[in-house]
């Protein structure tokens, strides 16, 4: 009981830090686009899942989040090697 209620505290921590990270993306993402940079990126489509991933939290459905994370969340984050940043000439 110990051992998972750890696993389970990890796991929100994990979580927390996930959206800490996003939010300091969303952040540098915004000052991109106001120094006139145009950004190719899947921020919006992670923001989207936000939702679900609260309403996940709230119902502590844990497995469902585990497939979020791993069937949506992730895909999305393989794909950054592609995401593009140019500056635009005003």
């Amino acid at each position: 009981m110990i051992a998972s209620l750890f696993n389970l505290e990890q796991a929100f921590q994990m979580i927390a830090d996930f959206s800490e990270g996003l939010e300091w993306l969303v952040t540098v993402q915004q000052h991109m686009q106001a120094n006139h940079y145009v950004i190719n990126s899947r921020i919006q489509e992670v923001i989207e899942r936000l939702t679900i991933l609260n309403g996940l939290l709230e119902k502590g459905d844990i497995e469902a989040l585990t497939d979020l994370f791993s069937n949506e969340i992730a895909p999305l984050f393989a794909s950054a090697s592609e995401w593009t940043f140019k500056k635009v000439q005003i």
